[in-house]
């Protein structure tokens, strides 16, 4: 046995006494704390006197994280910088994070409800619209209402205030789906093209996925529409069913529930007895595509690789408002919607095996809980340890 002369054993103990004392780099005091939890739900910095800090580590202290965080989503730049810019990122068609867009009708609407604790899986069912107090009326051909809010640097946690879709754009109730059926959306996703970009947007922002993660070509294949080349490469025949059917299968079978909207003349456009014109373009690249003559839907992400998405409603109907409810009963939704949280919070997508199960588990409560958006950016930021990266 090797004996430890005296200086050796005085510098052993001394780093005992050092791991003992010195605080661990990574940890972080109840202030510090507050201050971190306070930037990533409100958005800002702030002093350290601020009377929302000292109550937040008052609380802190106590144990209690969520009451901390609650405390965070009552400050205004909550609503003016976090959720302004979370909602916009829904609406880049790039999907690229993008938060230069504009405030639209459909980024507002998004404010409105957690404000006011709409449940959340009202979004694409509501016949609900907000709007700012004090700012011109709402024209259905431009987005100069919110754009002189933004200009006028008006207080949205403030200012919003609810409406009707019916009422601003003159759709009948029934027809009216949410944030579907907002200038804003339809500007962003249903203009020109064949309305497949909405189906993208339902992949990226609803299941929190890539067409290409989600497709499938075991799927059935009798809805791809006639513009989908049959024999796309001739030097591969059997690309269409080996590639193209991948995500035309379930794409094509649930964009005949935007049949009766687009994005023209520069305003949303909603023709309940017709088809829009370019579900139906170039039919000669496949004579035995399907026509669509209506607003049916099939919701086929129920089956395949996504079948864990785990659909708890209709899976096929007709109209926009049902296919709304269908995607949003279902545990994915819930899910997506934590992970976009979790990703404004943390600043990064959940990599670790932790992470993915605070988003599953805080996914389920907040279905759980009413679909609260609120609550649920509150339990994200009490929940989670990512302050410090």
């Amino acid at each position: 046995m090797i004996k430890l002369s005296l200086r050796g054993k005085l510098m052993k103990l001394f780093l005992a006494m050092f791991i003992i004392f010195i605080p661990s780099a990574y940890s972080l005091t109840n202030l510090q704390l507050a201050m971190e939890m306070y930037e990533r739900i409100a958005g800002a910095q702030t002093r350290t006197n601020d009377p929302v800090i000292v109550k937040m580590k008052t609380l802190l202290d106590q144990g209690n994280k969520a009451g901390a965080a609650a405390e965070a989503t009552k400050v205004d730049s909550f609503y003016n910088i976090t959720l302004l810019e979370w909602s916009k990122k829904f609406f880049d068609p790039e999907n690229a994070n993008s938060i230069d867009g504009e405030l639209t009708d459909a980024s507002a609407t998004l404010i409105g409800m957690i404000r006011d604790d709409e449940p959340f899986n009202k979004i694409f069912t509501a016949d609900l619209l907000y709007k700012v107090d004090g700012v011109a009326a709402i024209r259905r051909n431009n987005n100069a209402h919110y754009v002189r809010a933004t200009t006028d640097n008006v207080n949205l946690a403030q200012k919003l205030e609810p409406d009707t879709i019916s009422n601003v754009y003159g759709i009948a109730p029934d027809a009216t789906a949410g944030i579907f059926t907002t200038r804003g959306f339809a500007q962003s996703f249903l203009e020109a093209g064949t309305n497949r970009a909405a189906i993208k947007f339902i992949n990226n922002h609803l299941f929190c996925s890539e067409m290409e993660q989600t497709g499938d070509s075991t799927r059935p294949g009798q809805k791809i529409g006639r513009d989908v080349f049959l024999i796309p490469n001739e030097s591969v025949p059997d690309l269409h069913q080996t590639y193209c059917m991948s995500c035309h299968t379930a794409m094509d079978a649930m964009r005949g529930a935007f049949a009766h909207y687009s994005f023209d003349n520069n305003q949303l456009a909603y023709t309940p007895n017709s088809v829009h014109e370019k579900y139906n373009i170039n039919p000669e690249n496949n004579r035995t595509g399907f026509k669509t003559v209506n607003d049916s839907w099939i919701n086929y992400y129920s089956k395949g690789v996504t079948k864990d998405f785990n659909f708890k409603g209709n899976q096929s109907g007709n109209g926009l408002k049902s296919l709304g409810k269908s995607l949003t009963n279902s545990s994915i939704f819930s899910k997506c919607m934590s992970q976009k949280v979790f990703e404004k919070i943390c600043l990064h997508k959940p990599v670790s095996a932790k992470e993915r199960s605070i988003v599953s588990t805080l996914g389920v409560e907040f279905t759980n809980n009413n679909y609260n958006m609120k609550n649920l950016f509150q339990k994200m930021a009490a929940t989670v340890t990512c302050y410090q990266e």
